[in-house]
């Protein structure tokens, strides 16, 4: 052999699973090789202090901690999807509020007046509500409808970031 061992060439020699012919050729080459030599006692080396370790045993609830590991990270993914469409619904009320208090009730009753069906007229009376409802309150709507633009900016901002986390992990 004219050559140094190859590592699956090593392999098979410690675990004895070369053919006789192989094994007399390795065992001729490893008398005039110092380098082959070192590495195999290496090898034997490892072996020995991998076969002194303690046995490792896995606590006997492994697989139910793993479970629930599983079912915890489920249930926040959950709670974050929910709380992604809490902070949009409000988020959308709020800017649909200060839509209605800036421009009105009148634009979004002309649309539902094309329409003569009963959902439509709920629609406009649920309009003329929020109307009512928003000039009572007398806060500023300008913050109002900038908080709410802030609450879908942060949650839509949210929802990019934990897709790249996701991603990296």
């Amino acid at each position: 052999m004219n050559r140094h061992l190859m590592e699956n060439e090593i392999q098979k020699y410690m675990d004895g699973t070369l053919p006789v012919v192989d094994q007399k050729q390795i065992e001729k080459h490893l008398t005039g090789c110092e380098q082959c030599r070192e590495e195999i006692r290496a090898y034997r080396q490892l072996f020995t202090e991998l076969n002194e370790m303690p046995e490792f045993k896995l606590p006997e609830d492994f697989s139910q901690q793993v479970m629930n590991g599983i079912r915890q990270a489920a249930g926040s993914a959950e709670r974050g999807a929910l709380q992604e469409i809490v902070f949009s619904i409000v988020g959308l009320l709020i800017g649909i509020g200060a839509t209605i208090y800036y421009t009105g009730v009148q634009p979004f009753l002309s649309l539902a007046s094309g329409f003569s069906t009963p959902e439509l007229s709920f629609f406009g009376q649920l309009l003329m509500q929020i109307r009512s409802s928003l000039e009572k309150i007398h806060i500023d709507f300008f913050t109002f409808g900038a908080a709410g633009i802030i609450i879908l900016l942060i949650t839509f901002a949210d929802r990019l970031l934990l897709r790249q986390r996701m991603n990296l992990s």
